[in-house]
């Protein structure tokens, strides 16, 4: 191989699939966490039956999501300020924004998306 090749050709560690926990060791009820490559996330089921990941940090205040818990909807909701998060990221609740204006818009925002990892089975 020429020095190009095997430069392009380098392992990125961050770019590969990585077990992380027996699905029989994990409590579909709620968000557990676990470090991986030296990042903290947290694996949860959504109502879908769908495993998740994402990243252990609440946009809003950086609080661990980890420590919150399952919503009545079946979405992760940070213990923090209540916002909940759809399993692709998204927010879907901010129980502080008005119904009404320019608050009402905040959670179709991408700063208030959870990081989320693509799922695997």
């Amino acid at each position: 191989m020429l020095r190009e090749e095997v430069e392009a050709a380098a392992f990125v560690w961050r770019d590969h699939w990585y077990p992380v926990s027996l699905i029989q060791d994990l409590d579909p009820s709620a968000p557990t966490s676990f470090q991986l490559l030296g990042r903290e996330l947290v694996v949860w089921k959504d109502r879908q039956g769908e495993w998740r990941v994402f990243v252990d940090k609440c946009p809003h205040r950086l609080a661990p999501l980890s420590e919150g818990r399952l919503d009545d909807s079946g979405m992760l909701q940070c213990s923090y300020h209540g916002w909940s998060f759809q399993g692709d990221g998204s927010c879907a609740a901010i129980p502080q924004a008005a119904p009404e204006g320019p608050e009402a818009k905040a959670w179709f925002s991408p700063r208030a998306c959870a990081v989320a990892y693509p799922g695997h089975t």
